[in-house]
């Protein structure tokens, strides 16, 4: 009966420390996360500016507004307002994969600048974005894609049919999302282990 004391004195200590190593890590890996998330709001915000950027250029407005009477006509336009202004941006922006206007005023496909709506009229994020002038931020796993998505506006602010697409590349944002898991999983191990542990203290 002598040792029951310091026994309990003991599971005391023991349950003590385990909590407050538990509280310490679980404030690590939330740390951890706020700077993760941190991150990836600044990433995400810089082409959120750009999509803006591109969505309100009158210049643009105007070629995707115009009704062509020839192929020729839509192809001096691309090539001397719409390619100057998208190519320029995924140059000073080189986690840009592609940067797409989808429409539906007649024009025909051009490069990865210019393309027709109906090619993606059947996806879920097209129903979507053409419903918002914000730019929305989707992730395709399997096809390891991560690209916004918007309408584009008129001068009055709503909605003239065609989306604007901006596709990034998904290496940085992977590495990111990968570190995050980890620490989830490793930190969902040890509570388990934790538990576990403790569950055999109190049964003795």
């Amino acid at each position: 009966f002598c040792f029951l004391p310091v026994m309990i004195l003991f599971l005391f200590s023991f349950v003590q420390m385990r909590r407050i190593i538990n509280e310490r890590e679980t404030l690590n890996l939330q740390s951890y996360l706020y700077q993760s998330v941190a991150t990836m709001d600044g990433k995400l915000e810089v082409y959120d500016n750009l999509s803006d950027y591109i969505a309100f250029d009158q210049d643009l407005a105007d070629v995707f507004s115009r009704t062509y009477e020839n192929a020729y006509e839509q192809y001096e336009q691309v090539t001397e307002v719409v390619d100057p202004v998208l190519q320029s941006l995924k140059y000073f922006h080189d986690k840009i994969k592609t940067i797409t206007i989808y429409t539906d005023n007649g024009m025909v496909k051009h490069d990865t600048t210019v393309s027709i709506v109906s090619e993606v009229a059947d996806q879920e994020w097209y129903q979507r974005a053409k419903e918002t002038t914000r730019a929305e931020w989707y992730v395709e796993e399997e096809e390891r894609r991560i690209f916004s998505a918007r309408c584009m506006p008129t001068d009055s602010g709503e909605s003239r049919g065609d989306v604007l697409r901006i596709e990034i590349k998904p290496k940085n944002f992977g590495r990111i999302a990968a570190q995050t898991a980890r620490q989830v999983i490793i930190q969902g191990i040890r509570e388990a282990e934790r538990s576990q542990q403790l569950s055999e203290i109190q049964s003795k």
